[in-house]
């Protein structure tokens, strides 16, 4: 790695985090949405429940 890359991947690396972040408590739509998604690229995903999948607490 050059020193030149280095502010363009922590740039990256901080919006991957953060979208990450974003998502881990999120509400039973979001959660439900993001299930979805992820379901029909990984059918094995079905069987996991949606706010299980998105970590939801609550």
């Amino acid at each position: 790695m050059n020193l030149w890359q280095a502010p363009l991947r922590l740039t990256a690396g901080a919006y991957v985090l953060d979208s990450g972040l974003t998502k881990w408590g999120a509400d039973i739509e979001t959660a439900k949405g993001l299930h979805g998604f992820a379901s029909g690229t990984y059918p094995f995903l079905s069987e996991v429940e949606p706010a299980t999948f998105a970590k939801r607490s609550r």
